[in-house]
């Protein structure tokens, strides 16, 4: 392991059972995040896996944060309310939840990565989610 070797943070994609209250991956999210794994250690990454028991004091240690795709943002989190077509379950929540935490405590000058949810993600822990989404309404209706 060389010294200057960037760690990244990476939260991975999980599902939860309401019958067994467990988090698991199942097989299509862990080749997902495989993906995004090797891609950060075949470019000379070293991966900090996170998960919902996280120690804060090694967040503060990280050089960047991988945030991957996953289920709708609870409208709550934005002070906003459920659209009909929203699927928000009690593991979105607490993903946000666990991401407000970690965003919280990161050095303002770690680079953040988000795809898909996780740049959905960033704009709402940032309050930017009402003017992201009028630029992305505007972009799709005029261009």
């Amino acid at each position: 392991m060389l010294p200057n070797e960037p760690v990244i943070a990476f939260l991975p994609q999980v599902d939860y059972d309401p019958l067994t209250k467990k988090y698991y991956i199942p097989d299509s999210l862990s080749k997902r995040n495989s993906l995004y794994l090797n891609k950060i250690t075949d470019n000379g990454g070293l991966v900090l896996n996170l998960d919902f028991s996280c120690n804060i004091e090694e967040i503060k240690k990280v050089d960047g944060w991988l945030i991957p795709g996953g289920a709708d943002i609870d409208p709550s989190l934005y002070n906003s309310t459920k659209h009909e077509k929203t699927i928000c379950h009690v593991l979105g929540r607490e993903r946000a939840e666990l991401e407000k935490k970690i965003f919280e405590n990161l050095d303002i000058e770690v680079p953040i990565l988000g795809i898909c949810y996780g740049t959905q993600i960033i704009n709402v822990l940032q309050g930017l989610f009402f003017e992201i989404f009028f630029f992305f309404s505007f972009f799709l209706v005029f261009f």
